[in-house]
């Protein structure tokens, strides 16, 4: 007796721990069955209204799963139907094909199905008609419902939300882990995406224009890499599509060119899935140097630091390597993006010159009535590291001088090691609005000599922060994307921080 007890023992001990590694590998995740019509509603709703990433969606016998990263919702689809796109090229609603409903593929890979309700109640889609039998059968008993989500259908590595009132959502599937938002991470991204859509619809389309920036990212220097994440849950479900890097992927120029490049391809992979919408700004340790000509056996070539900085970059203007712009047509918006990263030592300055005469060509042919934003990675330098206090630098006052000139309709000239530039911006017809980059690891804004609002963004790593900002693992301090929108209506630019620092708006270009 006493061994069979001890057998029972142990038995129920093994039992036990597999209970308990079970639950480990579930992560503690809240399984919720849904099969009232109310109920599926809330859910679907949250799903939608909160952006919480979904990490997975599926549809098996009559049950359509939505994993997000704490609970798992299951809807029954005899109330809510899914539509799923097959990979033999046809549309299956609740796991039944749609009759005759084969698609034509494109290269851009099926759209989301056209739906409708036959007047014998079927869900149509395309125009073909399923087995499904909608309850209520009619679109205008849904449509009475004004947030009611009355089908739900998934492509690929999205969900389309089908709402009664014809606004409908497309949600991303994280199908990937390096794009998951760590929870402390996600009320920030969220509420910063609003806030900026907020503004955003009280504007006049053509009268506004909005991207995410951020800089200094130093990749192998205690950067936490969330900011693919952050960028990619701001592509996906907002209409900014556009993203500025103000500069400076490489870390250190103490380590050999075959590891900054590794650094350098590693950021690029990181955001790849931005395609050409990734503009990048050369900062002054992107090749390696951080302006130490002294280490020339280590700096990257403009060649190498062109294949993993920008060579993404389809939809751009070149000067040369590092100077370029490109145009937002709807908002009447140029980016001139600048190389002043080799100006941070005298011996390296050899660029300042075509710097300059890039700066008056681009200036020369933007149309009349065009908004004007120069991006560069360096501004303005610190006056003190303690208190994050910068000032405007004097490596870069010469280019700055062109740009107030553009301003202020003056001709002027530029010259350097016996080379001078003639140049007259009396008849030009569009505004520079604000100098906007990187390089100090500091939130500042200063005022050029002539009144040019100068902008610089913190550090996105986690690294030395000026004026003290804090930063910690395992907070949203520990990592710095911005969401700017130009408010062209208003003459201001609004900046929002996700992570590290303060929200902050500024008039643009004042006359002085």
């Amino acid at each position: 007796m006493v061994v069979l007890l001890k057998r029972l023992l142990t038995l129920l001990s093994v039992l036990l721990l597999l209970f308990v590694s079970c639950s480990d590998k579930e992560d503690l995740i809240t399984i919720v069955n849904i099969i009232d019509t109310g109920k599926a509603q809330e859910a679907m709703n949250y799903i939608v209204n909160s952006r919480s990433q979904i990490l997975d969606a599926n549809y098996t016998h009559n049950v359509f799963s939505v994993r997000l990263q704490d609970v798992k919702y299951e809807i029954d689809t005899r109330i809510v139907p899914f539509i799923e796109y097959d990979k033999s090229g046809m549309w299956f609603v609740n796991g039944d094909a749609v009759d005759n409903g084969e698609q034509e593929k494109t290269n851009e890979g099926p759209t989301f199905p056209s739906l409708s309700i036959s007047t014998d109640g079927r869900l149509v889609v395309n125009n073909h008609s399923s087995r499904f039998c909608l309850n209520p059968s009619t679109i205008d008993s849904i449509s009475v419902h004004k947030n009611w989500i009355w089908a739900v259908a998934r492509n690929g590595a999205y969900l389309y939300f089908y709402r009664a009132d014809g606004a409908n959502t497309k949600v991303p599937i994280i199908d990937n882990p390096e794009f998951v938002i760590p929870n402390y991470f996600v009320n920030c991204v969220v509420s910063k995406e609003k806030l900026a859509e907020d503004v955003i619809k009280d504007i006049p389309m053509g009268e506004y224009m909005s991207y995410v920036f951020f800089t200094d990212a130093h990749w192998y220097r205690g950067n936490q890499k969330h900011s693919p994440a952050i960028i990619k849950h701001i592509v996906d479900y907002t209409s900014i599509q556009q993203v500025l890097f103000g500069g400076d992927v490489i870390t250190s120029s103490s380590v050999s060119k075959k590891e900054a490049l590794e650094e350098g391809n590693q950021f690029r992979q990181a955001f790849s899935f931005l395609g050409s919408r990734l503009y990048c700004l050369f900062g002054n340790h992107d090749d390696n140097s951080c302006g130490q000509a002294t280490m020339e056996d280590r700096h990257l070539s403009e060649e190498q630091v062109y294949s993993y900085l920008q060579s993404q970059m389809t939809n751009v203007q070149y000067w040369d390597y590092y100077n370029y712009y490109y145009d937002d047509p709807v908002s009447k918006t140029r980016f001139i993006c600048l190389d002043t990263g080799r100006w941070y030592e005298v011996v390296l300055r050899g660029s300042t010159f075509k710097t300059a005469k890039f700066v008056v060509d681009c200036l020369s042919s933007v149309p009349d009535g065009w908004h004007i934003i120069a991006a560069s990675h360096i501004w303005s330098n610190l006056k003190s590291f303690e208190t994050g206090v910068t000032q405007e630098s004097v490596y870069v006052r010469p280019i700055i001088e062109i740009l107030e000139n553009y301003n202020n309709r003056l001709g002027g000239a530029f010259s350097y090691e016996g080379d001078t530039l003639t140049y007259d911006f009396t008849n030009v017809g569009a505004m520079i609005e604000y100098c906007i980059g990187g390089h100090t690891h500091s939130d500042a804004i200063v005022f050029s000599k002539g009144g040019l609002p100068l902008i610089t963004i913190t550090s996105d790593g986690q690294i030395e922060v000026a004026g003290g900002a804090p930063y910690q693992t395992g907070t949203i301090n520990e990592q710095c994307v911005t969401i700017v929108v130009n408010d062209y209506k208003n003459r201001k630019v609004i900046i929002y921080h996700i992570g590290r620092g303060e929200d902050v708006s500024v008039n643009m270009w004042e006359p002085i």
